[in-house]
């Protein structure tokens, strides 16, 4: 009866090599969701900075388009921040020769680097009028 016993308590417990199967599995389901949740994150950051670019270029454009003084057609810049960070932007206004329209786009970047993370062109009639803002 101990014969019994001892083959029956050895077959109770997972051998070496399973468990380093399964734990080998279960290394490589942690690695992946942590290289997963890392992408998301930068993504996240990517998508914020972003918006906040947009909202930087649609207050340039809409302090332009607002005033009411004649827009004149030439390249302006500026900085601005918003929420705790730099932005830097290029006006820039042109007219259009087949029609009596002005071309105003802005372009914002982060302070201190040349990618563009938003730009937004609006349209108004040389002599005033309303302006249609074109989202890009």
């Amino acid at each position: 009866m101990t014969d019994k016993m001892h083959q029956h308590a050895a077959h109770k417990g997972f051998t070496l090599v399973e468990v380093l199967i399964a734990m080998s599995i279960l290394a490589t389901v942690v690695v992946s969701l942590m290289v997963m949740m890392g992408t998301q994150a930068r993504t996240l950051s990517e998508i914020e900075a972003k918006t906040f670019a947009g909202i930087v270029a649609e207050n340039v454009l809409a302090e332009t388009m607002a005033s009411n003084r004649p827009i004149e057609i030439k390249v302006s810049q500026g900085e601005e921040e918003l929420v705790g960070r730099e932005w830097s932007w290029v006006q820039t206004v042109s007219r259009n020769d087949e029609l009596p329209f002005l071309e105003v786009s802005v372009e914002v970047t982060r302070s201190g680097q040349s990618q563009v993370m938003a730009k937004r062109i609006a349209i108004r009639q040389e002599e005033g009028g309303r302006a249609n803002v074109l989202p890009r």
